[in-house]
């Protein structure tokens, strides 16, 4: 008798969970919408199922890339046909890759699955433009163009080293200069006071070149272009309102010209692939 009287209690609560349990119902004229009715004293909660899956439902997330080559390697495998536009943004030189824009045949898309691309100035480009017309010392501008010979294409390197091995030496000395108006070069003349038990003096010159080439790679990247860039070279003498010796600098001209046509040099890379995968790309 318990027996049946057990298995009636089990027939009863199971119809009671039926009964209670929430049921959904196709809505009439909206077919892909569904009404769940729940009756009260039932707490509704949001289950996460997508974590107990073997893979997520959809790709999404973002990635940051800081060469051209990476980018366009990382665009090329995450990229879904129909669905990846590109934006570029030529004021602060960076692209971004949307691959889920759109859902197809014009279908709003989710846009939470995309790569950026924040080109990164080289450790050369920073060095230069950071001493680009700073006034220095003889030795910390020296040390800095004989630390940075690689850099220079023009003149040869055995003229820039002559001429900031000689005013190197001569830090202690008076002097003068002679510019000549028809090459703009300028003669340094100078008279040093050698120090010692006996004294004495020293008189020379040295040639100053006042312009040179410097090849830059303005952007990291194995695959990034060399640009040449021509800088001013300049001293100023020992006098009243600078007393501490001789200071020199060097002024990059234009600069910001060729940071453009570097930024444009990156820009064709992305612009040849991109088209390449016809994916379009829209500058904002």
């Amino acid at each position: 008798m318990n027996g049946k009287l057990d298995n009636n209690a089990e027939v009863i609560l199971a119809a009671g969970k039926a009964l209670c349990a929430p049921f959904q119902v196709l809505a009439e004229g909206i077919p892909d919408k569904k009404i769940v009715i729940i009756p009260d004293g039932y707490k509704v909660e949001e289950i996460e199922t997508e974590e107990l899956n073997p893979t997520p439902y959809r790709a999404t997330g973002s990635r940051n890339l800081s060469t051209v080559a990476s980018f366009l390697a990382y665009v090329e495998r995450e990229m879904q046909p129909g669905t990846t536009v590109c934006f570029a943004k030529e004021r602060d030189g960076s692209f971004e890759a949307i691959f889920n824009y759109s859902g197809g045949a014009g279908a709003p898309g989710w846009k939470d699955h995309s790569a950026s691309l924040s080109l990164e100035k080289t450790t050369s480009w920073l060095r230069w433009m950071n001493l680009h017309g700073k006034r220095k010392g003889q030795l910390e501008f020296c040390d800095f163009i004989e630390a940075n010979m690689d850099d220079i294409v023009e003149p040869d390197a055995a003229t820039i080293i002559e001429m900031v091995t000689t005013l190197k030496v001569t830090r202690n000395a008076a002097f003068t200069s002679v510019v000549d108006p028809r090459t703009g070069f300028a003669t340094v003349n100078y008279i040093e006071t050698t120090k010692g038990e006996n004294g004495g003096t020293g008189a020379g010159q040295a040639e100053f070149q006042n312009r040179m080439v410097i090849g830059l790679n303005p952007f990291k990247g194995k695959d990034s272009d060399r640009f040449t860039a021509k800088a001013n070279l300049r001293f100023e003498l020992p006098d009243g309102d600078n007393p501490k010796g001789l200071v020199l600098h060097f002024s990059i001209i234009n600069h910001e010209n060729v940071l453009e046509a570097a930024f444009e040099a990156e820009r064709e890379k992305v612009f040849t692939r991109m088209n390449a995968l016809n994916i379009p790309v829209y500058e904002i």
